[in-house]
């Protein structure tokens, strides 16, 4: 609903007791992008009971963190320097006011956060550095269509979602299948692997294809090794 949740970062006295570490939720490098969503809702719960036990339901505190569900709508993002920050960064010109008006911009820039999927983990995130030492920066937006007008990096994200994956190909012309490979380095020993798999063009009743991941030949065919059309044969003999 757009309320911003103070961050610990932040100073002073009173910043310090909405630090919103009250929850005592911990968050771990294995969990998934979707577990994290879950177990932030329930620091948001834990946190406004905290401040309701403390000063009573009507307190400024206990409404900030009320009513808090981060779900499927939700997106998870991560903070991407901009690379005038980063170059900064390693002149190590962090301390003038080119920096801080570089970082100010970086931050406010929708495109400086990169949406993270769901169902990976922290941990399979090696690029970002999660787990070390130095915290990540993290934000939790709705997913919307206008905030992926803003967003760059939030639109590839989606269409890199909603991108068909091989294992999905059915349609008149081919088809997704496993096709034997012999290594014929290897006494011939069999290996299956996977494939695009196509009617042959000749009429002898065997398929044809090519592998998805290339053993060698692109096109499984007349050029093709003994071993790879071996991949292809007609389905009554494999």
């Amino acid at each position: 609903d757009g309320r911003a949740v103070p961050s610990s970062a932040s100073g002073g006295a009173k910043d310090d007791e909405l630090k919103a570490d009250n929850h005592k939720v911990d968050v771990c490098i294995g969990d998934t992008i979707r577990e994290f969503k879950h177990k932030l809702t329930v620091a948001c719960q834990k946190e406004a009971a905290h401040w309701k036990n403390l000063k009573g339901d009507a307190a400024d505190e206990a409404i900030l963190y009320s009513d808090i569900t981060i779900a499927h709508k939700h997106l998870v993002m991560v903070f991407v320097p901009s690379p005038k920050v980063l170059k900064l960064h390693s002149q190590k010109l962090t301390d003038g006011a080119e920096y801080s008006r570089a970082w100010k911009e970086a931050w406010n820039d929708p495109s400086s956060w990169q949406p993270l999927d769901p169902a990976r983990t922290f941990a399979q995130y090696p690029q970002f550095g999660f787990g070390r030492k130095q915290a990540q920066l993290l934000r939790v937006v709705e997913a919307t269509e206008a905030y992926k007008t803003m967003n760059l990096r939030y639109k590839v994200f989606e269409e890199d979602l909603n991108r068909k994956g091989f294992q999905d190909s059915n349609d008149k012309e081919r088809c997704f299948g496993w096709a034997r490979y012999r290594h014929a380095g290897d006494v011939d020993s069999p290996e299956w692997r996977p494939a695009f798999v196509s009617k042959s063009d000749q009429g002898t009743g065997h398929y044809q294809g090519r592998w998805i991941f290339e053993p060698g030949k692109s096109v499984v065919g007349g050029g093709a090794t003994a071993a790879e059309r071996e991949g292809f044969a007609n389905r009554d003999k494999a």
